[in-house]
């Protein structure tokens, strides 16, 4: 894994906040993360741009973006143009470099959690947006690598 490493050919030079590979050559990237501090639509926006530039310069096949709270997945291994990334979009990143999976939850839990029933207070908290200090994001884009 390297932090800000900054692609060939990319001017203006804006670098990847995280690059993860496939091998120790660093020949194959695997995910790249491109992180901001809030979840406004236009931070959002600026990472979709600036993260799906590395992962295609990059040759990535996954671009995870965190964003504050949100956390947005993509499967850019057909390098998909910007107007049609959401159309790649995914629920989950792939567990060990494998096949993304097909669902998250599942009865029994194992690699996937648990379903189980949950007090509409705990929806409510899930879904309402809170910007996340920047100390955080690492921790939640750690978070996903360590299913990789």
């Amino acid at each position: 894994m390297i932090l800000k490493f900054i692609p060939p050919r990319r001017v203006p030079k804006l670098p990847a906040d995280i690059v993860v590979y496939k091998d120790d050559e660093k020949d194959k990237a695997f995910l790249v993360v491109e992180c901001k501090a809030s979840s406004s639509e236009h931070d959002i926006e600026i990472a979709r741009k600036e993260g799906l530039g590395n992962a295609t310069l990059l040759s990535s096949e996954w671009l995870l973006l965190v964003c504050g709270e949100e956390e947005i997945i993509y499967f850019v291994k057909e390098k998909p143009s910007l107007k049609k990334l959401e159309n790649f979009r995914r629920a989950e990143l792939p567990i060990a470099y494998s096949e993304a999976p097909k669902y998250k939850y599942k009865k029994g839990g194992n690699l996937f959690e648990e379903l189980r029933k949950v007090e509409s207070d705990e929806l409510d908290a899930k879904f309402h947006k809170q910007p996340l200090k920047s100390d955080n994001m690492s921790r939640i884009a750690l978070y996903h690598l360590h299913l990789i």
